[in-house]
C-alpha cells in the first residue's frame, strides 16, 4: 500500500490564498501610489526647471555676443544647487556652473560637464546623475540662438518617494500580520 502525502488543512489553503490576495492589494496599492507621487512630484520639478530655464535664456539674452557668460547666475532668486550651462549649436558645453549657498557659483568640473552632454535643446527634460552633485532634472533651451542648459536637483524628490515607500512598507507589513491573524481566528472559528 502506498502512502500518499498528507494534503494541507482547508484552514491552511483558505489562510494562504487569503494572505496572497492581500498581499497583491497591498502591492498593487502601494505601487499606485508610489508612481502617481513620482509623476506629481517630478512635473511640479520639470516646472520649476522650465521656469528657471526661461529665465537663464531671459539673462543670456542680455549679452548674446558673451557665449560662455554665465553671469545671469549672479542674480539674486537663483535657487541654491541648480546648475546653468551655455551650450554651443553642436551641443557642446561652453561653460557650467552650480549655485552655492550663499557663496558665488562655481564651475563645474570635466566630468560634472560631460554628465550633461547630449541634451537636445528642446526643452524636454531628462535625469541626470552629474558627478559630486547627485542626480538632476535638467533641460536645454534654444532662444534665438542663446543655448541655456538648466537643471535643478532632485533630492526632495527622491527623499520624498523614499520615505513614502518606508512608510507604505510600515503600513503593509502592520496591516497583513493583523488581517493574517483576524483571518486564521475567524477561519478556525468559522471551521
Amino acid at each position: 500500500m502506498t502512502t500518499r502525502p498528507r494534503s494541507r488543512s482547508l484552514r491552511t489553503r483558505l489562510l494562504v490564498l487569503v494572505t496572497a490576495v492581500l498581499v497583491c492589494v497591498c502591492a498593487a496599492m502601494a505601487l499606485t501610489t508610489v508612481f502617481a507621487q513620482r509623476a506629481y512630484l517630478l512635473g511640479n520639478l520639470d516646472n520649476r526647471v522650465s521656469d528657471a530655464m526661461e529665465r537663464n535664456a531671459d539673462g543670456a539674452a542680455l549679452h548674446p555676443e558673451l557665449t560662455r557668460d554665465l553671469a545671469f547666475l549672479d542674480e539674486g532668486g537663483q535657487p541654491a544647487g541648480m546648475l546653468a550651462a551655455r551650450v554651443d549649436a553642436e551641443g557642446n558645453i561652453l561653460s557650467a556652473a552650480v549655485v552655492g549657498h550663499d557663496a558665488p557659483p562655481r564651475s563645474l568640473t570635466t566630468a560634472q560637464t560631460d554628465a550633461l552632454k547630449g541634451i537636445a535643446p528642446d526643452g524636454s527634460a531628462h535625469t541626470r546623475t552629474v558627478p559630486g552633485l547627485g542626480t538632476y532634472r535638467v533641460a536645454a533651451l534654444d532662444a534665438s540662438g542663446i543655448r541655456v542648459l538648466t537643471g535643478l536637483p532632485m533630492d526632495d524628490v527622491l527623499d520624498t518617494i523614499s520615505g513614502l515607500v518606508a512608510v507604505e512598507t510600515g503600513v503593509a507589513v502592520a496591516g497583513l500580520t493583523a488581517a493574517g491573524c483576524v483571518c486564521a481566528v475567524v477561519i478556525r472559528r468559522q471551521l
